[in-house]
């Protein structure tokens, strides 16, 4: 791996946490069944006047690998992916007939992301945290995408549809995205998105669908929503809102006495999102300052710094291990 540029590398790093592997050996990273043997329909091509193409970016991590088909529903009737490459998944296969702004896009729980952020199938790269959900052409299937559809809210749905984790993750570590620096308003909105993204992502990872279902009711879009838009959100006050929101309800109404703990114990999860964030933007700080030629000497004396224990995810974050064997 090669340390380009500071937030390049800890983006790589800042992907998922507490997922096995379980990326398999064969297949490509870069196209999924075409045509197959399901019952669902999976022909057509970008040339015949009878189909569409749509595209949905797909990202807890940016998905790579798909080892079963992502699925469009359309008027009752699924389609298969034709192709997945580096987060975008291409579906070529959409009858002409179908509004490409109301099809239900599914990502399924076998997808694999690219956890080393090579852009490639390899051995550092996991499987996703949650199965996820989007609805229309062109939008981001993502953990509060999912959330919001579950729960049938629009107006949540409407405020995350485009928010891709990988790219808010980065945009927070370098104060910009797309090229325009960030306002201190426009930094704390995101950071919620990122930290609330990367909790239910944790709340719903490997969870039966049982337990599923009921983080799912019990979490308030509505009210995530509204804090999002109208609520003063600065950098110190996220966290608490975070947990208000989703955390706090779950706890309160469970009656599941494992999954109230488990959730009580995720609080102090975000801890981790947040040390991380705040070592990355002092690390890329220091980069920049020093025209990038300190760059590895900086990530390897963080990490020399972090002690095990409540520190190891923020180990697992930076590439540690990587940085160690000097890659």
């Amino acid at each position: 791996m090669k340390l380009s540029s500071v937030a390049s590398v800890i983006l790589a790093g800042s992907i998922v946490l507490f997922t096995g592997c379980g990326c398999g050996g064969g297949g490509s990273s870069s196209s999924t069944n075409k045509g197959g043997t399901s019952s669902t329909t999976t022909g057509g091509s970008k040339t015949n006047k009878n189909y569409k193409t749509a595209t949905i970016e797909a990202s807890d991590a940016n998905v790579i690998y798909l080892k079963s088909s992502a699925i469009a529903e359309c008027n009752g009737v699924e389609y298969n992916s034709t192709n997945v490459d580096n987060g975008i998944i291409t579906f070529d296969n959409i009858p002409a007939s179908c509004n490409l702004d109301n099809i239900l896009f599914k990502v399924p729980a076998d997808a694999i992301v690219d956890a080393d952020g090579d852009g490639k199938l390899s051995e550092g790269d996991k499987k996703i945290r949650m199965p996820l959900q989007t609805k229309g052409d062109g939008s981001v299937a993502n953990p509060l995408t999912t959330l919001a559809l579950e729960n049938n809210d629009t107006a949540m749905f409407n405020l995350v549809k485009d928010f891709n984790p990988v790219k808010y993750k980065l945009a927070l570590i370098t104060g910009e995205l797309d090229g325009k620096k960030l306002d201190e308003k426009a930094k704390a909105k995101y950071k919620a998105m990122v930290l609330a993204s990367d909790t239910v992502a944790d709340m719903l990872n490997g969870k039966e669908e049982e337990k599923k279902k009921e983080v799912f009711k019990n979490i308030k879009t509505d009210k995530f929503t509204q804090l999002i838009e109208k609520t003063d959100l600065n950098e110190t006050n996220v966290t608490k809102v975070i947990t208000k929101v989703i955390f706090q309800p779950v706890i309160d109404k469970t009656e599941n006495e494992e999954l109230k703990n488990e959730m009580a114990n995720l609080k102090n999860r975000m801890a981790y999102l947040e040390q991380l964030l705040k070592l990355a933007q002092e690390a890329n700080q220091k980069a920049k300052e020093k025209n990038k030629i300190d760059e590895y000497n900086r990530f390897s004396s963080i990490c020399k710094s972090l002690d095990e224990g409540f520190q190891k995810d923020l180990k697992q974050f930076l590439l540690c291990d990587d940085l160690g064997k000097g890659k």
